[in-house]
């Protein structure tokens, strides 16, 4: 009678042994299987300052030192040619320096947004490109006895010279008889190697004075009038506007009731009105965004978290300079012609330059807690 009964013990204990080991071996892997889970990623670190200075190093070394140098070297090129002009008035040679013009007047157009600090106070901008010029001033010049030289023109006030001057005496109506056969063809020769002898002194003394005056514009980050950032975004505001206003404004006739203006189109002489809004608008897009691979003022505004509506500000203002050069790329003919042969074209390129002002005025300003405060300051 104790068998069973001692068998059923054994069997009950050895069921007892079975399932605990069962037991241990689900709640306790071996170490080598132990799956261990990854760490959590870090949350992203979100900067709490911006580091201005170095915006402003990136835009005046990547942009505004190497804009000043090559227009430098453009001046440069066109005094050569203008030598060779002077000495040998052939068609082709004609040709070549109404090309140079355009390159140097383009070249110029890229830096014509830096006009800011000591630049602007001293007007060093007129001597070069004070349009529009005064023909009657220019045409006396020609006719008088004046000893035409480098000297006469800088004494000259900047309606008489630079850019806009020559353009002027170089795209005549009647070509290159102005310059061989007609009884004052000599002066003018002369006159134009003059201005492009003083436009070389002149272009490289605000290269100058941009080199000096490079560290003042890095270490400007207060945020008040002459602090660079406000200069900055004041001469953005300042050159879209005269874009507008002057520009496309005017040969539209934006300020006479509708009459469309033709003869108002700068650079209305050469026909090259639009080439040249073109290049403003690149050099105030590279003063906006730098070298792209360091931090510009829409690294700034994303910083800000700066908006436009739904969209980040940076981005609605890389968006609006794609559509003025869009529009732009969509005019065929000069603009002194294009205001009346493609009049909507010239108006679609009008409201996307004004939507770009909006944002640079309004949005980008107030982002920032910059006045505006740009105003004409004409200057001889």
């Amino acid at each position: 009678m104790k068998k069973p009964f001692s068998f059923l013990f054994l069997l009950l204990a050895g069921l007892v042994v079975l399932l605990t080991a069962s037991c241990n071996n689900d709640s306790d892997p071996a170490p080598s299987e132990v799956m261990e889970e990854p760490e959590p990623d870090p949350p992203p670190v979100t900067p709490t300052t911006f580091d201005r200075e170095a915006m402003l190093q990136n835009i005046g070394e990547a942009v505004l030192i190497p804009f000043h140098e090559a227009f430098v070297a453009e001046v440069a090129s066109l005094d050569s040619v203008a030598a060779v002009f002077a000495s040998d008035p052939t068609e082709a040679n004609l040709m070549a320096i109404q090309a140079q013009w355009l390159d140097t007047k383009k070249s110029w157009k890229q830096c014509e947004v830096f006009e800011i600090l000591d630049v602007k106070d001293n007007f060093l901008h007129n001597r070069i490109d004070k349009w529009p010029t005064n023909q009657n001033f220019l045409n006396r010049n020609v006719s008088g006895t004046d000893e035409l030289t480098e000297a006469f023109v800088e004494g000259s006030g900047s309606t008489s010279k630079g850019l806009p001057a020559l353009e002027f005496l170089l795209f005549t109506e009647v070509g290159l008889t102005d310059f061989t056969s007609d009884s004052l063809a000599t002066r003018r020769l002369t006159y134009i190697k003059a201005m492009t002898e003083n436009l070389a002194v002149r272009s490289a003394n605000l290269l100058e004075v941009w080199e000096n005056e490079l560290p003042e514009f890095i270490s400007g980050t207060e945020n008040f009038s002459k602090g660079s950032l406000n200069q900055l975004l004041n001469s953005q505001v300042g050159l879209l506007e005269e874009i507008i206003n002057n520009k496309l404004g005017k040969p539209l006739g934006k300020n006479n009731g509708g009459r469309i203006q033709p003869d108002e189109a700068e650079a209305f002489t050469s026909q090259l009105s639009l080439p040249l809004i073109e290049e403003n608008l690149k050099g105030l897009k590279a003063s906006y965004e730098g070298d792209i691979s360091k931090e510009g003022l829409d690294d700034l505004l994303d910083f800000l978290e700066a908006k436009q509506e739904d969209t980040d500000l940076s981005e609605a203002i890389s968006s609006q300079f794609d559509m003025c050069f869009e529009k732009l790329a969509l005019i065929s003919e000069p603009l002194s012609i294009a205001v009346d042969s493609q009049n909507q074209a010239v108006e679609d390129l009008y409201q996307s330059v004004r939507d770009l002002l909006a944002s640079f005025k309004v949005d980008a300003a107030n982002n920032l807690g910059i006045l505006i405060t740009f105003n004409d300051t004409d200057g001889d």
